[in-house]
């Protein structure tokens, strides 16, 4: 504990110590006064015009010496008679010193406010991806309590032992697996790679799919929920059971994740939306035994198709607002209100 007291303590002081040294100095009433002659006044060009100089020097001519000293000052507000002041560059930084660490002092709570928003901005716009998190459950298991992670109680992962038992063992579990396809043509649709025909004022019409025009991450997240149950699954029919676990948390992560983003895309779902989702999701608690596979096998189906109603529902309110925008608009024109 002591050394990590330590540790922030050093890290702290050395960025206060970083910004002060990196803070340009700002004293413009700080005045130099050098001596130099006649002919070395002219290399004294590279001065900092912020800061003022008494250049004082003597002169020659040839007639004669003359004794007096000729006073050159370079500074455009410096007032003629104010007194000399001899100011060494120790001095100078020591009497900056306070200036620096105001500044400093504004930009690391400059920093700090910054950060924040950008943290407060990055909550509000991405929370919907936290329960990816779940991945990393197994891992944490593993390396902080040396055990594999298990499924809990309430929620337990079905297991196809009876079914791999049984001669068709190769083509149910072919079966299952295989309707996993229909994530891939919901997502494919989605991003718009699959198009759809539609017939309109009698002529056919091919539009793109719902989420190419501005959310193509929604057929992405789909797309993504059928690879990984894919492999969830492959791995429950002919895999080790502690990994088939490990897969639980990582498939439920991204199905939920992938629901709360077309939450916050789409808004509520629509009552046909609504009634397919619940359909899925009521085969989906269901205790279903022997019969896992062919009930697990209808809530792909069935959530594959919300996704699509659902990204529909979000294209179907866009059109609604647009429509109503333009007859808003010509009621308007026709008051007179509307340019």
């Amino acid at each position: 504990m002591m050394k990590l007291v330590i540790a922030k303590v050093f890290l702290a002081c050395s960025l206060i110590t970083c910004c002060v040294a990196f803070t340009p100095a700002f004293s413009p009433n700080i005045r130099v006064t050098g001596l130099c002659d006649t002919k070395s006044f002219a290399l004294c060009q590279f001065r900092d015009p912020a800061i003022r100089y008494d250049l004082v020097g003597s002169a020659s001519s040839k007639k004669g010496l003359n004794g007096e000293p000729i006073h050159k000052r370079i500074s455009n507000d410096f007032q003629d008679g104010a007194a000399d002041a001899r100011v060494s560059p120790v001095v100078g930084a020591i009497a900056s010193l306070p200036t620096k660490l105001a500044r400093s002092g504004t930009l690391a709570k400059g920093l700090l406010l910054s950060s924040l928003s950008g943290a407060g901005l990055a909550f509000r716009q991405s929370w919907w991806c936290f329960p990816m998190s779940l991945a990393l459950f197994p891992v944490y298991c593993l390396a902080v309590h040396g055990t594999h992670a298990t499924t809990p109680s309430w929620w337990p992962m079905e297991r196809l032992d009876g079914i791999a038992a049984q001669p068709s063992a190769a083509l149910l579990i072919g079966g299952f697996l295989l309707s996993n396809l229909s994530y891939l043509i919901s997502g494919l649709y989605l991003t718009g790679a699959i198009s759809q025909r539609r017939r309109q004022g009698g002529e056919a019409k091919i539009g793109i799919g719902a989420g190419l025009s501005s959310q193509p991450l929604l057929g992405g997240l789909v797309l993504a929920c059928g690879l990984v149950s894919l492999v969830y699954h492959t791995v429950q029919a002919i895999g080790p059971h502690h990994a088939v676990e490990a897969l639980f948390y990582v498939d439920h992560g991204i199905a939920i994740s992938s629901f709360f983003y077309f939450l916050v895309q789409c808004g509520l779902p629509s009552r046909k939306t609504l009634l397919i989702g619940t359909a899925g999701i009521t085969l989906l608690a269901i205790p279903a035994g022997e019969a896992y596979a062919f009930l697990h096998s209808i809530w792909h189906f069935l959530s594959a198709g919300a996704t699509v109603s659902w990204a529909n529902d979000r294209v179907e309110r866009r059109k609604q607002f647009i429509r109503s925008a333009r007859r808003e608009r010509k009621r308007q024109r026709r008051a007179g209100i509307y340019p």
